[in-house]
Formats: C-alpha cells, structure tokens, sequence
C-alpha cells in the first residue's frame, strides 16, 4: 500500500524552455517556473537483512526442563521508498526516488525451559543443578533419557538405572523377564516410567555411563499389599551400597561384591540372611542361562548365594514369593523365609 500527501505550490515566474526531468535517488533536480502539484508516496517498511537478538539469560544457563523468564532484545534494519512527483501546468512532471531506512527495536519478555544436560545424577549434583530428588534428563553421551535423581541419601547423587514395583505392571512377572529385555543395559533404551515407585530399566545408557558404588532399597518389606512410597514412607526397609571396581560398564557389570563389603546406608527391621552372600548390580545379566526360577528372577541388583554372582543358584536379596503374581522382588531375612516387599529400587554412582 501506498501513502499520498499531494501539495500545491506556486513559483516565481521566471522562463525556461526545458521539459519535465525525472530524478533518481538524489541527483540533481531542474525545478521548472511554473505552478505545480506535487504527489509524494511511500511503500510499506521492509525488513532489510536479517533480525539480530540478544538475550539477559541463556537456556544453557539452567538445566534441562527448568522454567525460567528469558527478555529478548531485537534489532531490525528496515527500509521503504518514498517517490515524489511534482506535476506541472502544462503536464511537466519531476520524479524523484529516494530510499529511507530506520531501526525498529523490541523487547519481549518469554517463558523458556533451559537445556543443560549433565551426564550423570552426580554431575548434576556437583555442578550445581540440583533442586533437589526428582525426575531429571542426563545425557550420558549423545542421547538423553529421563531418570530419578536421589540427591539426598548418603551425600546424594545417586542415578536411578531400575526400580520394580507391585503398583506398576511394565515389567514382566516371572519367568517372562529372564531375557536380555531386562538387563540394564536393554538394548531398546529404557523402559517404564522414571519413578522409583513405578517400573523403569535405564537401558543401554549405561554403557557410557561412570559410577563407582552401587545401592539398593527395598521397602514395603513383608507388606506388598500395603500403600507405601520412596521416599518419605518406606516402611520396614533396608538400604544398602557397595563399591564396583573396574574401568568399563562391562567391567563392572560382571564385579561381585562379598557381603562382608556391603555397607548398611539405613534400615528398618531387617537383616541378611545368611546365604545372601555376594552381591551384583544386575541379577538378570548373570543369570548365564537365563533360567532362574520365578522368584529368584530379579531385575536389578540381588545379593546370591554362589560366588559366580549366578541368581538361579540361590538369590537371597531380591527373592520375592508371588512374583508370578505380583512381580516385585523382596528378600529372605535372617534365620527366616523369603517374604516380598512393596518396591526394589537399584542405583549407581
């Protein structure tokens, strides 16, 4: 759309013998002595270039999923054409085409989530970005997976890579799980829903993951059938860590840890049996034939009586009674019966 102003104007009288002239962009006009009408019409503003902005925080600034108020501030570059015609007695016309430029700047206020990743719960914790337990992204290495971050038992930073739970039916009951499916390091990523008080198995994120110790909670023991919740109402319980030595995933995969190494972070009413006498990280990856019975099958870590870490010889720590029923895990206590609990939750650090 175009924008007129039209003038009319009177000059001196004076003669000369010329026709109209067009004038283009600012060159030299000839005015002629005559009366006139004069049109002046501007184009719309157009962006010219390219938009430049500036921000008072970066995402990267906050981490993943984190809401925060972003201001923007905008440079524009923008132009029109303003043409002037003057029309004279006798049909003389005089065009003249100039451009103008000006600067449009705004400011806007956004609400924005930030993207800083860390590859670990314990990263998180160190660096800063913690708000605490809850549900967190890490990025092990190019891909990112959702998890439960601990961050405040025995100094925090722990990283959630499976929990079983009787309220949740994602992970198979019995035998069904003695599969590659429900290693750790599953090879379709992770599975379920990153909650302690639900299924999940981290998957093969691990594989680039580094961690030093181990840890397992059982809670809700010997009263599946009760309500209970990690991490504010556990119950009778039991929660424990140990060290895993080695430089890969694999590595320490394949680590058993003698029970005499296992340290006691806090309990409630409960102590090993006497047969629970090694513990691994994942029970299913040692599980060499996959043949564990249906309550001996355990996703995650497990305490077992042979020294080849191997479940179907005897799991004592993660051995449930209706795991074909309600797929959860528990324990045999000292000088008892196996007896099955409300949640089984394995960590790394």
């Amino acid at each position: 759309m175009k924008n007129k102003i039209i003038l009319a104007t009177m000059l001196p009288t004076f003669c000369f013998g010329s026709n109209f002239v067009t004038i283009i962009d600012g060159a030299d006009k000839t005015y002629l002595p005559d009366q006139f009408t004069q049109v002046i019409e501007y184009t719309e503003w157009v962006d010219k270039g390219a938009k430049t902005c500036s921000f008072d925080k970066e995402t990267s600034d906050y981490y993943f999923g984190v809401p925060f108020e972003q201001t923007e501030n905008c440079s524009q570059e923008q132009e029109r054409t303003k043409t002037t015609t003057n029309t004279y007695k006798g049909g003389k016309e005089e065009v003249i085409v100039e451009k103008e430029t000006k600067t449009l700047n705004t400011t806007s206020k956004n609400n924005v989530l930030g993207s800083h990743l860390e590859r670990s719960c314990l990263n998180i914790l160190n660096n800063g970005y913690s708000s605490g337990n809850g549900t967190y992204h890490i990025k092990p290495n190019t891909e990112s997976v959702e998890t439960y971050c601990d961050m405040n038992t025995d100094g925090g930073g722990w990283t959630m890579v499976a929990s079983n739970s009787v309220a949740s039916s994602i992970i198979a009951k019995g035998t069904s799980r003695n599969s590659a499916n429900y290693r750790l390091d599953r090879s379709s990523g992770s599975l379920g829903i990153a909650d302690p008080n639900s299924d999940y198995i981290i998957g093969y994120y691990i594989n680039d993951m580094d961690w030093t110790h181990a840890r397992i909670t059982m809670f809700g023991f010997n009263d599946h059938l009760g309500s209970y919740s990690f991490p504010s109402n556990l119950g009778r319980y039991m929660d424990i860590k140990w060290t895993t030595e080695g430089n890969t995933p694999t590595d320490r995969f394949n680590n058993i840890t003698p029970v005499a190494s296992v340290s006691t972070i806090s309990s409630n009413n409960f102590s090993f049996h006497t047969l629970a006498k090694y513990f691994v990280l994942d029970a299913v990856y040692k599980d060499n034939s996959y043949n564990a019975n249906s309550n001996q099958s355990t996703v995650g870590g497990a305490g077992v009586a042979n020294a080849n870490g191997d479940p179907s010889n005897g799991t004592y720590f993660g051995h449930g009674t209706e795991e074909t029923s309600t797929g959860g895990e528990g324990a045999y206590i000292a000088g008892g019966s196996s007896m099955e609990s409300y949640g089984y939750v394995t960590w790394i650090r």
